[in-house]
């Protein structure tokens, strides 16, 4: 009897996850939840954090290497 290469099985099983978990969600119709559109975000806080990301990889970039005159 010839056995299967691991690989073949890895990929059947695979399959048979993926298809048993389509068959699922094919029966259950769950309702998308209503966004909270109450709350508006903050603006300044978005380019805040958008500078000071900016700012570090600027300064990551910046920073001079170690190296000798060797390399």
């Amino acid at each position: 009897m010839r056995v299967l290469h691991p690989r073949t099985w890895l990929a059947s099983l695979g399959a048979l996850v993926m298809t048993a978990t389509a068959h699922a969600q094919e029966y259950h119709n769950f309702q998308a939840p209503s966004p909270n559109a109450s709350v508006t975000p903050k603006v300044w806080i978005t380019y805040a954090i958008l500078l000071v990301l900016a700012g570090a990889v600027i300064g990551i970039s910046l920073t001079p290497s170690k190296r000798g005159h060797q390399d």
